[in-house]
């Protein structure tokens, strides 16, 4: 009798705070939760499935804020956590959260594109705007149509990218072209490039227009549309680009010349060449920030050994400390690159603790090397709000270290609390 009290008194002792973690679960208290998972981790060491919990109910929580920011960042990463998310974004939708269906309808719910369609009417243009992936581009194509000219900039975005599907309608292509041309808001112009590069070579003319837009973005995204619209006609008037001086949208161009711009659309070796050559002299640049563009998109291709020998040349004299990481990590995983990229990012690493610092530490960190963790999680500790919030997703999702990121769910910033939840359920799916 006493052997069986004693073990029934260890089993309760052993499975008090893990009950406790389930008990406010249930309750939907995180705050609780937490506080019962400390004394978890304290007595019997750290568990991986109730801190998944916890970080699961705080996004679904914050998945239903009031509060646009937080909701669309929770949002976010219960997207970006894949399998792990899916089942927190299904009970937001189940409870009416238009903005929850619109990812799950991003990510292929048919059931969630269904349940959006009764909300176009709402006089919330946000909750329209999430309607708008509802609609049938066959039985409501009128009013998407008409949604184009709305008021608000994020329904007309919606509206244009799903005009996209109206291809090669000539009646939409005009209503895209319009949008492309006059809309203030270029987000929604951007959106219009990008749907007119589904109508293929008749609307060549009009994104041609857009690469010199007042927007940068705009024009970043009418390289791609025109390459989609027509790989050979994209080509020839992006030769342009290539003859000039380094810009952001001759880099993009290079970047998606140089690589497979569809499935079955290899590079030809010309475009691979005249990419390359591009993107190395775009290395030279007199702006940081295309130098840095530059490395990323040689980091992209596959080739000679003149682009290793060209990025390590490029390390060696890089002045700006983002650009000199960037260039780093694009030579890490080449042949006879690691070495030196590594000794580069360590040293960027070190000393006061910036962004490109605590990225570099990152990369070090998602190699197990002791020192990036360090600097991560100090990062993640520190004054500096923004730096809390990328090393709290980093320390759980690049690291591969979770349970380290526990302490940022109590963090006083809510987008801190957020990143580490996120990071948390993208580890867990990750390890699947």
């Amino acid at each position: 009798m006493r052997f069986v009290f004693v073990f029934v008194l260890v089993v309760a002792c052993g499975g008090g705070p893990r009950l406790a973690v389930s008990s406010a679960l249930d309750r939907r208290d995180v705050g609780g939760a937490i506080t019962a998972y400390e004394h978890v981790r304290d007595s019997d060491g750290d568990d991986d499935a109730l801190l998944r919990r916890i970080a699961e109910l705080m996004l679904e929580q914050e998945g239903a804020s009031d509060e646009t920011d937080r909701r669309d960042a929770a949002l976010r990463q219960l997207a970006l956590a894949g399998t792990a998310g899916r089942s927190a974004l299904e009970r937001l939708g189940q409870n009416g959260s238009v903005h929850a269906l619109a990812v799950l309808a991003e990510h292929g719910s048919g059931s969630a594109r269904e349940a959006l369609r009764i909300h176009i009417d709402s006089e919330d243009p946000d909750v329209r705007a999430a309607a708008v992936l509802g609609l049938s581009v066959d039985s409501d194509r009128d009013l998407l149509l008409s949604l184009a000219a709305e008021p608000s900039a994020r329904v007309r975005a919606a509206a244009v990218a799903r005009l996209a599907e109206l291809a090669p309608e000539s009646v939409a292509r005009g209503v895209l072209e319009e949008r492309a041309r006059i809309d203030p808001d270029p987000s929604v112009r951007g959106a219009a490039v990008r749907a007119l590069g589904s109508f293929d070579t008749a609307a060549i003319s009009l994104i041609r227009e857009r690469l010199s837009d007042p927007i940068a973005s705009v024009r970043m995204t009418a390289v791609a549309a025109l390459l989609h619209a027509d790989r050979d006609g994209g080509r020839a008037v992006l030769a342009s680009l290539f003859e000039a001086p380094p810009s952001a949208q001759g880099i993009e161009a290079a970047r998606l010349l140089g690589t497979r711009l569809e499935r079955d659309q290899p590079p030809t070796d010309a475009d691979a060449s005249a990419a390359r050559a591009y993107l190395l002299s775009a290395l030279s640049a007199n702006d940081a920030g295309l130098r840095s563009q530059a490395a990323v998109a040689l980091s992209t291709l596959r080739g000679p050994a003149e682009i290793e020998t060209a990025l390590a040349h490029a390390l060696a004299s890089e002045p700006d400390a983002g650009a000199k990481l960037a260039v780093a990590r694009a030579l890490l995983p080449l042949a006879h690159g690691e070495n030196a990229a590594l000794e580069a990012i360590r040293a960027l690493s070190a000393g006061e603790v910036t962004m490109t610092s605590l990225q570099a530490s990152i990369v070090l960190a998602a190699r197990h090397e002791s020192v990036g963790v360090e600097r991560v999680e100090a990062a993640m500790h520190g004054a500096d709000i923004p730096l809390r919030r990328v090393a709290a997703r980093a320390l759980a999702r690049d690291a591969m270290l979770p349970t380290h990121v526990e302490p940022a769910l109590s963090d006083s910033d809510a987008l801190v609390r957020i990143q580490a939840a996120g990071g948390i359920l993208a580890a867990a799916a990750a390890s699947e």
